[in-house]
C-alpha cells in the first residue's frame, strides 16, 4: 500500500499555528468572494 497523503511537518508550534491561520483566511476570503458574487447575479 502506497501512502498519497501525509501532513506536513513544521518546524515549531508557531509555524504550525501560522500556517493553519493562513488556510482560514484564504478559505475564509474565498467564500467572501463567492457569496459576492453570488448576491451580484441575483440582484
Amino acid at each position: 500500500m502506497t501512502v498519497k497523503h501525509t501532513h506536513p511537518q513544521y518546524e515549531t508550534a508557531e509555524k504550525r499555528q501560522e500556517a493553519i491561520q493562513n488556510a482560514r483566511r484564504m478559505c475564509a476570503a474565498l467564500l467572501h468572494s463567492l457569496r459576492s458574487q453570488q448576491t451580484r447575479q441575483i440582484s
